[in-house]
């Protein structure tokens, strides 16, 4: 068996059915090429169901294409990390004073870290919103809920596990929580 190779430079851009079937590479290349800033690209390739891979010269690039979106003809398209456990976990309630090398080392226990970026108020240029946006190729899942540097800190990324709001355990429902309906202390 092969081993899994990691992409942290590589996103993939997915067409709607509308597009894919109604234009071809030829025509959707220019449009595509506007949205990008094509310096820093390294390689576009075409996939089958309307899925573009743009690999970029470098990962911190790719993450600024996966923030800012890429749109055709007016239109934004969703855009994805290509590795399937390639994530951007976004780091909640930190204080802006912690380095980022803290919270490096701490999403190393779940995985490889690729970048780490602030984000911005829109409209104040340089003025952080706290949040912290980890681009990590996930081993295990993280919690929602820990701590970093002694703060209280959320972490959310697209499809991580919830847990139930009852219990704070994983794999069941409110409705089917064995808690549900009962005292919290006494049970």
């Amino acid at each position: 068996m092969s081993a899994v190779v990691q992409c942290p430079c590589t996103l993939a851009v997915h067409f709607p059915p509308t597009i894919y079937r109604s234009f071809g590479s030829a025509q959707v290349l220019p449009d595509l090429a506007k949205s990008l800033d094509i310096a820093n690209v390294q390689c576009i390739q075409f996939v089958p169901n309307g899925i573009v891979r743009v690999t970029f010269k470098e990962s911190a690039q790719c993450d600024a294409a996966l923030a800012s979106g890429v749109s055709f003809r007016g239109s934004k398209l969703r855009v994805a990390p290509v590795d399937a456990r390639t994530r951007l976990v976004y780091v909640r309630d930190l204080p802006a004073e912690v380095p980022d090398e803290s919270v490096s080392v701490f999403l190393r226990q779940y995985g490889v870290v690729h970048s780490l970026s602030p984000q911005f108020h829109p409209g104040l240029p340089g003025v952080k919103n706290g949040t912290r946006v980890a681009k990590v190729t996930l081993l295990k899942d993280l919690p929602t809920s820990v701590r970093i540097a002694g703060f209280d800190v959320r972490l959310w990324y697209q499809g991580q596990p919830q847990p139930c709001p009852v219990c704070r355990q994983f794999g069941h429902r409110v409705r089917d929580c064995p808690l549900n309906g009962l005292c919290r202390r006494c049970r």
